[in-house]
């Protein structure tokens, strides 16, 4: 999910000795430290999903991508794009980590990816606590936080849903501020990174990526806006991935009555809007018809006499 510490993350790996691509997106004010996030990848992600109307913060409980959307025939420009990119990125190294919380929504598109190009992909998943990523997203983007949580929920139980078991390292946001070295050994271990520095090299590394400044937005106690996000996030932040699992399975069931409801509401609007335009033009018609009407020139007739 945006805001969880994907960044941050994908700086360690990359001075771990993992290569990352060229073309990262620029540090801005919000994330003064750099995205680690390839433009060419983030800008394919935010196509496909405008494919279907969506952007990174829609909601997809109130607005589904379509049944099997990446076997659809506009996709398949997409997926040659993003194959291209990666056996570009393989073609003289055999290791290449990207990074871009669109891909827990674009993971099907990716498995795709992965099958064609016959590679064995690691995945991470980086959380973080659902209020400090819906209090970051208030703040830079004045998003709703029920939005921000729920796109919370989405985006990690998407992850689960379509990796699951596949999930090599489950990182969380606070333990890079409490317990970083752990962490990072933790990640190395996982991922089966060649990396065998001691403690002090590996703090060293630790020390200049990691800011005592990252954790802007603390819980603070707050209670959560929605009842599934609690039990997930706990199962998350214990690694318990056959629980997260489990809960991601339940939410997506929920989710799909959700989606048959907003379709519904969404046609019923769209009626409502079809009536109103056809409305719109009959009135424009009359009133044209009317002005036609009232700046025609008068027409004189002759009357016969009686005889």
């Amino acid at each position: 999910m945006h805001r969880s510490g994907t960044s941050v993350t994908t700086n360690l790996l990359g001075e771990l000795g993992v290569p990352l691509s060229d073309d990262l997106m620029p540090a801005t004010g919000d994330n003064q430290r750099g995205y680690f996030e390839s433009l060419e990848i983030s800008k394919l992600h935010d196509d496909v999903l405008g494919l279907f109307g969506l952007k990174w913060s829609t909601p997809t409980t109130l607005r589904a991508l379509p049944h099997e959307w990446w076997k659809l025939p506009v996709v398949a420009s997409f997926r040659s794009q993003l194959a291209q990119i990666v056996a570009r990125e393989l073609a003289d190294r055999p290791v290449w980590a990207f990074k871009d919380p669109r891909t827990a929504r674009l993971i099907p598109l990716w498995n795709e990816v992965i099958a064609q190009l016959g590679l064995d992909a690691k995945f991470v998943l980086v959380t973080r606590h659902p209020l400090e990523v819906a209090g970051s997203l208030f703040v830079r983007d004045r998003l709703d936080p029920v939005i921000g949580e729920l796109l919370w929920v989405e985006h990690n139980a998407d992850a689960m849903l379509q990796c699951g078991k596949r999930i090599d390292a489950i990182v969380e946001y606070q333990d890079w501020i409490d317990k970083p070295l752990v962490q990072a050994r933790y990640m190395i271990e996982r991922l089966g990174l060649d990396y065998a520095a001691g403690d002090a090299e590996l703090k060293a590394i630790v020390d200049r990526v990691i800011a005592p400044d990252l954790r802007r937005q603390a819980a603070s106690g707050s209670s959560y806006r929605l009842p599934f996000t609690g039990p997930f996030y706990t199962a998350l932040r214990s690694r318990e991935v056959a629980a997260a699992s489990s809960l991601s399975d339940i939410f997506n069931i929920a989710r799909g009555f959700t989606n048959v409801i907003a379709s519904d509401l969404y046609r019923r609007v769209g009626e409502v809007s079809n009536i109103a335009n056809q409305r719109a033009a009959r009135i424009a018609a009359l009133e044209h018809q009317l002005r036609s009407l009232t700046t025609a020139p008068l027409v004189s007739s002759s009357i016969p006499p009686v005889t």
